[in-house]
């Protein structure tokens, strides 16, 4: 075996050996959900969506049940005089699909579906990216670590939904090692360009448990940016939507 070949095998096998002792992405994302918090509570906070000089801000509001059975969570986008835009709500139980309810308006009124892989409200986000969508898809797998601000990471890989392909191929998320929490996100096309970055930058704990407080999304190469910033959290009594 001469020299070069002798190196790809040993650089061949030590790639294979550091993935095959990384641990299943299937129960780095359980662990990663299981931070989510279970009391129900509404989260209120604010959009801001900048490309170029012009910016744009919408309220948010979610309005969360990750610990009833479906689980549920609803958001409200709402403009800067507080009138309901849209909402969507999003009810899981188990492994099974999600089902979803939308409403438009002001009052909001119960309308089909729409595509939530399109940008709302006119800006570059989609009703997936808002919901985290992706911590849900399947066929994810672990294919690395590295450091993020200092953190050790895991990289976990996701395959994009069939539907979804036209925009992205696949997104690789990076869960702290001790916390269990997302850090960052990117998302790429097709053809393996990332077209978009989520970077949390900011987290708050509450009851014991950190919950994402501030995030930023870059948009590639269209450079939109937007930051979502939760400014106030209100726990609740459980009811049903």
């Amino acid at each position: 075996m001469n020299a070069a070949l002798h190196t790809a095998f040993l650089l061949a096998f030590m790639a294979n050996a550091s993935t095959t002792n990384l641990p299943p992405a299937t129960v780095l994302l359980a662990d990663l959900l299981n931070q989510l918090p279970k009391k129900p509570m509404v989260l209120q906070g604010q959009l801001k969506v900048a490309k170029g000089m012009r910016a744009r801000s919408l309220n948010i509001s979610m309005d969360i049940n990750w610990g009833s059975d479906p689980s549920l969570v609803s958001y409200t986008l709402r403009d800067n005089q507080n009138k309901d835009l849209e909402q969507l709500t999003v009810i899981r139980r188990g492994k099974r699909d999600p089902k979803y309810k939308y409403a438009k308006g002001d009052p909001l009124v119960t309308q089909n579906v729409p595509d939530l892989f399109a940008p709302v409200q006119g800006t570059d986000l989609s009703w997936a990216e808002i919901s985290l969508m992706f911590l849900w898809w399947k066929g994810a797998k672990t294919v690395g670590v590295e450091t993020i601000r200092s953190r050790p990471c895991y990289i976990v890989e996701t395959p994009s939904p069939d539907r979804m392909k036209k925009t992205y191929g696949r997104t690789r998320i990076w869960i702290d090692q001790s916390y269990k929490m997302l850090l960052q996100a990117e998302s790429y096309d097709s053809k393996g360009k990332l077209v978009r970055r989520m970077t949390i930058k900011s987290f708050k704990k509450i009851d014991d448990q950190w919950m994402i407080k501030d995030i930023d999304i870059q948009s590639f190469p269209a450079n939109y940016r937007t930051r979502l910033r939760i400014h106030s959290v209100e726990e609740v009594r459980e009811r049903d939507f």
